[in-house]
């Protein structure tokens, strides 16, 4: 499945499947391939469910893709990538949420609340495909940036 919670399928193309059971899926299919088909017969099987996991990049240790394991919180997917590197700006922690409705959910949080104590709320619960970027207080984006561990040279601006 694509991050669009879309499939790409022959003769139906885009596919919509997010947030569908198996049997709710097949009978979509049905009515779709029966404009096209005479009497489909399918089934719909899961191989593997979605990847159980947040990408955590900027301003840590060790950023990159981690599995999620229970109920992780920010501040955990947070601790489990080496924490907040020494120039973290910890006021302005961003995390990206995908929907099935398509436009994608950003909040920007200050979590030096959440580690006072002050506002214990903001250590949000992370949520499988969740993105986490901690900027830099200088401003300056990383050197090297692991993007699903693929570690990438960024440039800087000529």
């Amino acid at each position: 499945m694509r991050p669009d919670g879309k499939i790409q399928l022959p003769l139906a193309g885009d596919f919509a499947i997010a947030g569908m059971t198996p049997e709710q899926a097949g009978t979509e299919l049905k009515k779709i391939y029966s404009s096209q088909l005479k009497d489909p017969d399918l089934a719909v099987m899961v191989k593997t469910f979605g990847a159980n996991s947040v990408v955590v990049q900027g301003a840590v240790r060790n950023p990159g893709e981690l599995q999620l394991s229970g109920n992780s919180s920010l501040l955990q997917a947070i601790g489990r990538a080496g924490s907040f590197a020494e120039t973290a700006d910890l006021s302005k922690v961003t995390v990206v949420r995908h929907s099935t409705g398509g436009t994608p959910m950003v909040v920007v949080l200050d979590l030096r609340k959440a580690l006072t104590g002050a506002a214990p709320q903001l250590d949000i619960p992370m949520l499988p495909g969740d993105v986490v970027f901690v900027p830099d207080l200088n401003g300056k984006a990383p050197s090297n940036i692991d993007v699903f561990g693929t570690t990438l040279q960024s440039k800087p601006p000529e």
